[in-house]
């Protein structure tokens, strides 16, 4: 049999590349997507001196028709995404008052309008397997907005309310949604380091958190 596939969008050297490290020791081969080129070589660098089977596709998820032709590259060239990670997000660091229109839209179509078309691009195949996974990184600025990060606290409480969208709309369906609502600063070394936040990621495709939200704190 051909090992499973994740397909990571948002692809870096933190939460994704340990989601992408604990799927590959599960057998699953891994895609990473990210806009930096030369980022994406170094993480495929880094997971292959792992033996990790992955590939990579550069891509500016705030471009739609970019996403949908990415997605089927992917399909053609790889296979049928088992798994779906969502990681990208923008940081940016305004106010409300402050905040320019059009990097509020854009960081919009990264943060939320990326992950509803990345998940609506596979949804159809998982749907004919009756199985499958999609993930989505939350943050704990969609429990507690915080007013220096706007658009980030609006992008994860979108997060937020897509995953369980996405869970009532898919129920019944074999496909499982899940966010893991992290409410804390992510740093190696600490409790929210990111081995440890792709532990939960991975409980949440197994089954073993339960529920659409797992709020790590």
């Amino acid at each position: 049999m051909e090992k499973p596939i994740i397909i990571v969008v948002g692809a870096g050297p933190g939460i994704s590349l340990n989601v992408a490290k604990k799927f590959a020791s599960e057998n699953y081969r891994v895609v990473l997507i990210s806009r930096n080129a030369d980022k994406l070589q170094k993480l495929s660098d880094t997971l292959t001196s792992e033996n990790v089977e992955n590939t990579y596709y550069s891509c500016d998820v705030s471009n739609n028709e970019e996403l949908e032709s990415t997605f089927q590259k992917i399909k053609t060239e790889v296979g049928i995404a088992d798994t779906l990670l969502y990681n990208a997000a923008v940081i940016r660091k305004e106010v409300p008052t402050k905040q320019d229109y059009d990097s509020l839209v854009t960081d919009f179509k990264v943060n939320i309008a990326g992950a509803v078309l990345s998940s609506q691009l596979i949804i159809p195949d998982m749907k004919k397997k009756k199985k499958g996974t999609i993930l989505l990184t939350g943050g704990g600025l969609a429990l507690k907005p915080y007013f220096e990060y706007t658009s980030l606290a609006i992008g994860k409480a979108g997060i937020r309310s897509l995953a369980f969208c996405l869970a009532q709309e898919l129920k019944g369906s074999g496909i499982k949604v899940g966010t893991v609502t992290i409410a804390g600063h992510v740093k190696e070394g600490t409790h929210f380091s990111p081995d440890k936040i792709a532990e939960e990621f991975w409980k949440i495709h197994t089954g073993k958190n339960k529920g659409v939200e797992y709020i790590y704190q």
